[in-house]
């Protein structure tokens, strides 16, 4: 199963761990976006192979 892109914007903004970074990093808000962009990536990529 592969998210959408949708689902991922819908659990950034509702469940408060999806849009937490765990780890202490020099700039939070880019490695955010870099997860997210990372997951779009990844499901882009795997997407046709699950469906």
């Amino acid at each position: 199963m592969v998210p959408t892109d949708g689902f991922r914007e819908h659990q950034l903004r509702v469940v408060p761990r999806a849009a937490a970074v765990a780890h202490r990093v020099s700039d939070p808000e880019r490695a955010q976006r870099n997860r997210i962009e990372r997951d779009r990536l990844v499901a882009e990529h795997f997407g046709p192979y699950l469906a």
